[in-house]
């Protein structure tokens, strides 16, 4: 499979995905609001139009491109690394950790652990910098999304 037939694939996987979950939302999120038009629905609704967007995007760009015959720009044609697959396989334990921290340990707690590690993992100095980005960051999400968009998070033994 080519470069441009891979990415195709992968642009329709996406492009399904957003529209399952755009299917599943009435069914998963309330659509109470407090007398305005932002409800609990707004949020998944635009993730699901973006998610659907960039997916239909990188499928007719990679379908075109495979119709023309163009030269897949910056595609790698050696394997990858043994840095990059351990860098790769830290993420994957990083978002599996970040899951469980929501269940168990609470939203800002989790959040901020997993964006400080993923500024540290994406090669960002001063770690006293960036757990201050990832607490302010962490803390900013819960305010906007529990005061503003009145979507509440799992509670765990933290916050």
């Amino acid at each position: 499979m080519t470069y441009h037939e891979k990415n195709l694939v992968v642009g329709l996987l996406a492009l399904a995905v957003g529209l399952a979950y755009a299917l599943c939302i009435p069914y998963e999120v309330s659509d109470y609001s407090e007398g305005h038009n932002v409800s609990g629905r707004t949020l998944p609704a635009i993730l699901a139009v973006l998610l659907m967007l960039a997916g239909a995007g990188l499928s007719v760009r990679s379908w075109l491109a495979r119709k023309r015959n163009l030269p897949a720009a910056g595609a790698e044609t050696s394997p990858m690394n043994p840095a990059a697959r351990r860098r790769v396989a830290a993420y994957a334990c990083l978002v599996a950790g970040y899951t469980l921290g929501l269940t168990y340990v609470g939203f800002i707690v989790s959040t901020a652990a997993a964006m400080w590690l993923a500024m540290r993992l994406s090669g960002a100095g001063r770690p006293v910098l960036t757990a201050g980005i990832s607490i302010a960051g962490a803390v900013f999400l819960y305010v906007f999304f529990t005061l503003v968009m009145d979507v509440y998070f799992p509670s765990g033994w933290l916050l």
